[in-house]
């Protein structure tokens, strides 16, 4: 077998976090991955390690497993989306990075776009593979699964897990090889177990990010299989509309996994378009200072106006009946969009642009 990179551990919290760091271009790429990562186990597969070894020769590239997966600590219940964003800060101050870019792929896209709305001043562009912003149906929502559909698909991979579950939709092309499929088997059984995949799944089906849509300022790619048998090409149509400035490259294929086919049409579209990014010119001050005034969400300007009389985080909680962690990103969030360090420093810019009295 060949080398695999060194396995760090950081903490967040009372959690502790597997990452690995490759490659020393002079911009860092993040990859969050969806439901399943092993951070031993992705070095096992070929087409996998070839992609990985690809970025990582023109960018320092950060990888890492979710709380509660692969070699990251297990913990009592599943994760949720603002942990992962914990998560990232954590991975990201270990790394000493200020600015990233970041890779969300199929589940990883929801977080990584939500941690692109919340923190702006971190993520210098925002690419999406295989995504989509909500995994259940609804009346303006309706090429996802239904509930029902939903709920059938994971009592499968659940029953399934730790054989080759799910590959007809997962990677159609792999059908055929004994040796993928003896490797996603094994993936899955390194991931996790079945009961806590159950719960990750079954967590799923509540995320929503459509309202972070809107405030994703970085530059955006959004990379889409138009016959992708998971995820719906509507789904990554969905993201393009809704987030600004960004950009939806149809793929070739019908592979949901995004190393499987056509791995070298993908690698030119992230290179590409992390090129261009690079060497695009920046907005003016003066722009910039326009689009933050018109960036806040009234959630946003509510936990500030409690902040400017001197509420603590916990009592900004019980006033608008919100969780601490909640307000705790609400206030990171602001934060990035102000530009500021700190509450005194966002309630001072504010005031400036006329958002508080």
């Amino acid at each position: 077998m060949q080398t695999i990179p060194e396995v760090d551990y950081t903490r967040t919290g009372d959690v502790l976090l597997a990452y690995q760091v490759l490659g020393e271009g002079d911009q860092t790429l993040l990859l969050v991955n969806g439901f399943v990562s092993h951070l031993e186990c992705i070095w096992e597969e070929p087409g996998l390690r070839a992609f990985l070894e690809t970025l990582s020769q023109n960018y320092r590239l950060i990888l890492f497993d979710k709380r509660g997966v692969g070699l990251s600590e297990r913990i009592s219940a599943p994760p949720r989306l603002e942990d992962t964003l914990e998560d990232i800060l954590a991975i990201l101050q270990a790394c000493q990075c200020d600015r990233v870019s970041l890779l969300g792929v199929s589940e990883g896209g929801p977080p990584a776009l939500l941690f692109a709305a919340t923190y702006p001043q971190k993520v210098e562009n925002l690419i999406l593979y295989g995504s989509m912003p909500k995994w259940i149906r609804n009346f303006d929502y309706p090429w996802a699964l239904s509930r029902i559909q939903y709920e059938q698909w994971m009592e499968q991979m659940v029953a399934g897990w730790g054989s080759a579950v799910s590959l007809d939709r997962l990677a159609p092309s792999q059908l055929n090889s004994e040796a993928f499929k003896s490797w996603w088997a094994r993936a899955l059984r390194m991931a996790t177990s079945p009961a806590s995949m159950r719960a990750i799944l079954n967590a799923m089906q509540t995320m929503d990010v459509r309202d972070a849509l809107s405030h994703v300022r970085a530059p955006s790619l959004i990379l889409h299989r138009r016959l992708d048998q998971a995820v719906p090409f509507e789904g990554g149509r969905y993201l393009a509309q809704h987030i600004a400035n960004s950009n939806l490259q149809e793929l070739p294929g019908e592979d949901h996994f995004w190393w499987t086919e056509y791995q070298t049409e993908l690698l030119d579209h992230i290179q590409q378009f992390l090129s261009r990014s690079r060497n695009s010119d920046t907005a003016t001050s003066g722009d910039s200072d326009v689009q933050l005034s018109e960036a806040l969400t009234k959630r946003e300007l509510d936990v500030l106006r409690l902040a400017k009389v001197g509420y603590t985080n916990q009592q900004i909680a019980d006033e608008l009946h919100l969780s601490l962690g909640t307000v705790k990103t609400y206030s990171s969030a602001l934060y990035g969009k102000l530009n500021a360090r700190n509450r005194t420093e966002a309630i001072a810019i504010a005031r400036k642009l006329g958002l508080i009295v």
